[in-house]
């Protein structure tokens, strides 16, 4: 990655790739809500941590 990122913009940046899967919160139950919560934080921590250098992580292209 060639630019550190802020927590929030690695949050903006998970939810991003998150939306082009085309899933809708909206049509969703409370569970599936929670888990789209869970995996846009999982994937935020991935990008910030690859953003800074502290690890990498090929299935993400970093």
């Amino acid at each position: 990655m060639n630019k550190r990122l802020t927590y929030p913009q690695a949050i903006q940046a998970a939810a991003t790739l998150l939306a082009s899967e085309k899933v809708s919160a909206r049509a969703v139950d409370d569970d599936k809500q929670a888990e789209l919560v869970s995996d846009l934080f999982a994937l935020a921590d991935r990008i910030y941590h690859a953003s800074i250098g502290f690890s990498t992580d090929e299935e993400l292209g970093f």
